[in-house]
């Protein structure tokens, strides 16, 4: 059964959600996004408490947009209520400045908009707990296979972000 998790997220960050959506679905790491997920009628806040119970892991991008939105601090106490592996993704640009609340002390990965690969990698590497045992019943080549195939679409999907920056200016 495949590793999941529940992306908590602002609607602000919404391109960075899909880059780290995009890589973790080619690494076969199901992962969760509200926005994907309509259900006309339903309790938003049973939606996502269902969606976070369900998962392995919760990845936490934290920006300026998420740590001031009351849904994305009720989704880390949720996902800690339920003792699942919270995982702060914190912009490096306001990381110093963050007040992390309950996830004081967690450790964190720090990204860089302009460059996310290596936050990526580092994400990768903590939701795959049996990377060891992929590597030996799949072969190390065909992991590696697979870990280079989202770092290249990591860096398309930051070339073609650069190009449609410098276009519009």
């Amino acid at each position: 059964m495949a590793f999941k998790v529940f992306i908590s997220h602002s609607p602000a960050d919404a391109e960075q959600v899909e880059q780290l959506h995009m890589l973790l679905s080619a690494t076969g790491i199901e992962s969760y996004v509200c926005s994907h997920d309509h259900q006309a009628g339903r309790s938003l806040a049973e939606k996502l408490q269902a969606a976070i119970d369900r998962s392995d892991a919760v990845i936490v991008i934290l920006t300026e947009a998420s740590a001031a939105s009351t849904y994305v601090s009720q989704e880390i106490g949720w996902a800690l209520k339920g003792n699942k592996l919270v995982i702060p993704l914190v912009d490096a640009q306001i990381a110093s400045s963050l007040d992390l609340g309950m996830l004081q002390g967690v450790e964190q990965i720090r990204f860089d908009s302009a460059d996310p690969v290596p936050a990526v990698a580092m994400v990768l590497e903590r939701c795959q707990p049996d990377a060891g045992n992929q590597l030996q019943a799949h072969g190390q080549a065909d992991w590696l296979q697979v870990v280079m195939l989202a770092l290249l679409a990591a860096g398309l999907l930051y070339l073609a972000a650069s190009g449609s920056t410098r276009s519009s200016i």
